[in-house]
């Protein structure tokens, strides 16, 4: 029986990213070669237009008189600052993994950061800039043939019965966030969001549903983490097969830069 070949990533936060582990994961697109592949939100951490930067110097519009300066100029002044951030990394990110599975099917879920930031600081700065400024003019998506999901959409049916959203719920134990998260949609779900590695099943034995939960984990650099002294994170990702009617997914954790996938050992 044939099958596709499924690789998904999470909470990678461009530019405070682990260069290394990123690297490993690109790694594992070379060589894995999937089918279809899910960036499951926060590629971008959008911090320039977070409300946490709000009044400093980092704060996109910092010293911009907004109301008095021509949408041009605005537009000029946005673009350059946000892709001196998250932006370049992540169109960057996105033509690699296309160069390496031209003919892959690849989806770009928001998170709570990434353009969901973007949107909402344009709504409330300059919100004419919105027709000019999208999620495909930051990102590139068109130009790498990238379906975009929107942070505030429902969980997205990718295959199966297994849907993918960035997550909304979030615990402190693994495993215990996606169980949250199932129990509010009812349905099999992929997500990130807590930078937890862990699973969460759960069988109806009268109708004989199976519901699949997973947290994948980050690769962010923790260190870059300023704003939390204890970090119960792991960096990792999924991967699996995909049938006409069944799938099966591993949770890959990486150590020391470091991790197997279908058997193969890959490392930097």
């Amino acid at each position: 029986m044939s099958s596709l070949r499924y690789l998904a990533v999470s909470d990678i936060q461009f530019p405070l990213h682990d260069e290394l582990a990123v690297q490993l994961w690109l790694q594992v697109v070379a060589g894995f070669q999937p089918d279809i592949i899910d960036l499951v939100g926060d590629v971008d951490n959008a911090d320039a237009t977070s409300r946490w930067y709000a009044g400093s110097k980092d704060e996109l519009f910092y010293g911009v008189d907004v109301k008095n300066t021509p949408i041009d100029e605005l537009e000029k002044i946005a673009l350059e600052r946000m892709y001196d951030s998250g932006v370049q990394h992540t169109r960057d990110f996105l033509s690699q993994i296309r160069a390496y599975v031209p003919n892959a099917s690849i989806h770009l879920h928001d998170g709570n950061h990434g353009w969901t930031r973007h949107e909402s600081y344009f709504n409330s700065k300059a919100p004419e800039l919105l027709d000019r400024i999208t999620p495909d003019t930051l990102y590139g998506l068109d130009e790498n043939s990238v379906v975009f999901h929107r942070y505030d959409a429902l969980p997205y049916n990718r295959f199966n019965d297994m849907y993918v959203h960035h997550g909304q719920a979030v615990s402190k134990h693994s495993g215990e966030s996606v169980k949250s998260d199932i129990d509010s949609w009812g349905v099999s779900l992929i997500r990130g969001h807590s930078h937890r590695i862990g699973d969460f099943h759960k069988t109806y034995e009268l109708t004989g549903q199976l519901l699949e939960g997973y947290e994948i984990g980050h690769l962010m650099q923790t260190d870059k983490a300023s704003y939390l002294n204890q970090r119960n994170w792991q960096q990792g990702f999924i991967y699996g097969y995909v049938e006409a009617d069944n799938h099966f997914l591993y949770l890959v954790k990486i150590k020391d830069y470091t991790c197997y996938v279908d058997g193969v050992r890959y490392s930097v």
